[in-house]
């Protein structure tokens, strides 16, 4: 199972600096996994869709501006973008062992 979780990044690095070894904040990290996303089996890769997201406007907007003037360039663009999205690093990589 994977889950997503929201932690303190002080407590974070404590973990990775003093190991267990900090049980003030044992519990604080057990309530973060606790109250975590779970991901869905077979979920997809998880990417920043807010960086995507204003490539997407860019050239959504530069279409808007020239519309059919420029329409072979309009569509490399759209290419460049799609490319961009697919070729992002996913901050989670997706779950290959779907509906196991």
């Amino acid at each position: 199972m994977q889950v997503i979780i929201d932690i303190d990044d002080n407590t974070y690095t404590n973990l990775f600096d003093n190991g267990w070894e900090v049980v003030s904040q044992v519990s604080e990290i057990l309530l973060a996994v606790k109250n975590g996303k779970p991901l869905p089996k077979g979920h997809g890769a998880l990417k920043d869709a807010d960086k995507l997201a204003i490539a997407i406007a860019m050239i959504r907007d530069r279409w808007n501006c020239y519309g059919n003037e420029y329409e072979s360039a309009m569509y490399q663009a759209y290419d460049n973008c799609v490319d961009e999205i697919i070729d992002a690093q996913p901050i989670v990589e997706a779950d290959e062992e779907a509906d196991k």
